[in-house]
Order: structure tokens, then sequence, then C-alpha cells
């Protein structure tokens, strides 16, 4: 699969991941990451499992991030794995930064389908 071909698969991954994190629907954004994810998330043990993602979207919100919006900057993909980096923001609800930073992503395909595998991110 070409490069470009992947990077709108995930395009559409992580715009569906940040709608349902604006929505609050946490559990549904879990479905998206792989039942063994891992989050490298900064000042934090490695959280490993599908079931540690809404609680840390919770948290998020409950740090005052109500609007997520993240973009994929760069991708590549080999064989059942990809992996890219973007940028991302969290706003409050007036419309002001909570925070803003970068992600690094491995993803991976399991029965045709990418899910996000492992995530590493840090602040600005």
């Amino acid at each position: 699969m070409a490069g470009s071909d992947i990077k709108a698969i995930l395009d559409a991954k992580i715009a569906t991941i940040s709608d349902l994190y604006n929505a609050g629907d946490f559990t549904a954004c879990s479905e998206l990451f792989t039942e063994d994810f891992a989050l490298l998330a900064p000042g934090k043990g490695i959280q490993e499992g599908r079931d540690v993602i809404p609680e840390a979207l919770k948290s998020m919100k409950a740090a005052g991030g109500v609007k997520l919006v993240s973009k994929l900057q760069e991708v590549n993909g080999f064989g059942d794995l990809a992996y890219g980096w973007g940028i991302y923001s969290l706003f409050k609800e007036d419309g002001s930064l909570v925070t803003s930073g970068k992600y690094l992503h491995i993803w991976k395909k399991i029965n045709g389908d990418y899910y996000l595998h492992r995530d590493c991110s840090n602040t600005n």
C-alpha cells in the first residue's frame, strides 16, 4: 500500500478518535486501539491495555481539555505496521488552549484494519 493511502486511512482514524473524544465517548474510542496497546505519556509509567484508554481520556477532559485537534504530519508503513508522527492541541470550552504537543504512533493492522498500538507523546 502506498504511503499516501496509509496516510488517508490513518488521517480518518485520528479524526474518528478526536470526534469520539470530543463527544465524550471514551469506550467507543478505546475500540480503535489494540488490546495490547501501550501509552507512553510524559511523567507517567507505561500504561498498557485497551482498558487504560477511557480513564486516560477522562483525565484529559477533567483537566479542561474538552476539544482535541490532532493532525498527522508524516506516515510510513510496512507489512502489518504503520508509524507516523503528528501534532495535537487541547482546547477549553471557551476555545483557549489547554496544551499542545507532538506524538509518535505505531499502528497495527489486524484483520485488514489499523488500530493504534503504541502512543508516545509530550507537550510543547
